[in-house]
């Protein structure tokens, strides 16, 4: 029993070793003014530090204001006037990055007739966006290929922005991330993401499998972002609100809102400094279960949920990255004949070792339901990520769970290539 609790510490000592032996080589191999070459990089001429913090995937705040001002970098005229420069792509090669994703995996518990540990090419991306002309802009992720064999059009939005650089009325529309502040979703700094702002619900309810917040979906949002620069110190703040289909039955996306009406979500934000931000969200939707009165006790029912919460992340030096969130809600189940209230929190630490590369500890609690005992979830992540000449990425994650009194862990390691 004994050497069954402790099967992971030996394949962890080797992935560990084999890591920090091959990053440890890299960081005296590789030469530190690496050129970047993903598209954005590529147009502007300028490096991802330019608008990453502390690594790519997490937008810093420049990289913030130029997603929501369409892809128009922020600057600075000579009298110290912020100004947005605008370099639209010319050719579909210009606003492409193409992206590919290699996993190795090791888990305790693996699905029935699967293996403890796989290795396989998990995703293909291709990722485009560019301003055009003054006012739009619009952006796309395709996926032809994923862990499932299967394609999936996972982002198409179209954008207008009117106003002059301090001051600006946005409308975005299409299959879209509805969460502005993305550091803890799409900006992970580790291959997961926290548990309370995945793109899938940490728990479902009753047949619902609940909503993942950082899930794309489609939909219409309007929005004002004031923006200044003093001393060249940037600040904005970022106001929207979004009308979306929200989520079918099993947490996918809905093409046409199930039931009536629309789900509403409004947020926040503020960023601060270089990397400083501030932000707060409240969403509210519905679903319809079993709308064919299929299940033993036949539907359908309605689903009424709420989630509300507050993230932000803090940078008290240079080489150090806080980030922390709660989000809480509650779902009017019919099917349950009750209302189910949940909460959960995380926080976050990231170090940068050196230029390119971090190490991240989190920790994320949730309850899914507070009236129930034993299932609240928590997830212990450690995790480690080398940025090899801006356009190879090195991840090497420890991730303990815990749900109730049971314990899993599990090893990831990612190659992720970027062009």
């Amino acid at each position: 029993m004994h050497s069954n609790r402790r099967w992971w510490i030996r394949p962890l000592l080797l992935v560990a070793g084999a890591a920090w032996i091959a990053l440890a080589w890299l960081a005296l191999r590789v030469p530190k003014d690496a050129e970047a070459t993903p598209s954005y990089a590529r147009r502007y001429g300028t490096d991802c530090q330019t608008c990453h913090s502390p690594n790519p995937p997490r937008l810093n705040n420049v990289g913030m204001v130029f997603r929501r001002s369409g892809f128009r970098l922020p600057d600075a005229d000579e009298s110290g006037k912020l100004t947005l420069k605008n370099l639209p792509a010319q050719t579909i090669g210009e606003a492409m990055t193409i992206a590919g994703q290699i996993d190795g995996n090791i888990v305790q518990h693996p699905d029935p007739g699967m293996s403890k540990s796989s290795f396989l090419l998990s995703e293909v991306e291709l990722i485009a966006g560019t301003s055009i002309g003054d006012h739009y802009s619009t952006q796309m992720m395709f996926i032809p290929y994923n862990d499932e064999a299967a394609s999936e059009l996972e982002d198409l939005e179209a954008q207008a922005n009117f106003g002059p650089p301090e001051s600006q009325f946005i409308v975005r529309g299409g299959k879209m991330q509805p969460l502005v502040w993305q550091k803890a979703g799409h900006g992970s700094m580790t291959p997961s993401s926290p548990l309370i702002l995945d793109e899938s619900s940490p728990a479902p309810i009753g047949d619902f499998a609940g909503p993942g917040l950082s899930h794309m979906l489609a939909g219409m949002e309007v929005g004002y972002m004031a923006t200044r620069l003093h001393k060249g110190h940037l600040t904005s703040t970022m106001v929207s609100v979004s009308a979306m289909n929200g989520f079918n039955p099993d947490g996918s996306d809905a093409r046409t809102h199930p039931g009536d009406g629309v789900d509403i979500l409004a947020q926040a934000t503020e960023l601060i400094g270089s990397r400083n931000t501030a932000n707060a969200f409240y969403y509210k939707g519905h679903t319809v279960i079993d709308p064919e009165g299929a299940l033993p006790t036949p539907g359908p029912f309605r689903d009424e949920f709420t989630r509300y919460g507050v993230t932000g992340n803090f940078a008290p030096m240079d080489r150090i990255d806080l980030a922390a969130g709660y989000a809480g809600g509650e779902n009017k189940s019919e099917e349950l004949a009750r209302t189910v209230k949940t909460k959960g929190y995380y926080g976050e630490v990231t170090g940068t070792i050196m230029p390119g590369w971090v190490a991240t500890y989190r920790y994320d609690h949730v309850d899914p339901d507070t009236d129930t005992s034993d299932d609240a979830i928590s997830d212990h992540v450690l995790g480690t990520t080398y940025l090899l000449q801006s356009t190879v990425f090195l991840s090497a994650e420890y991730r303990e769970i815990q749900l109730g009194s049971a314990k899993s862990h599990g090893i990831l390691g990612r190659i992720r290539l970027l062009y």
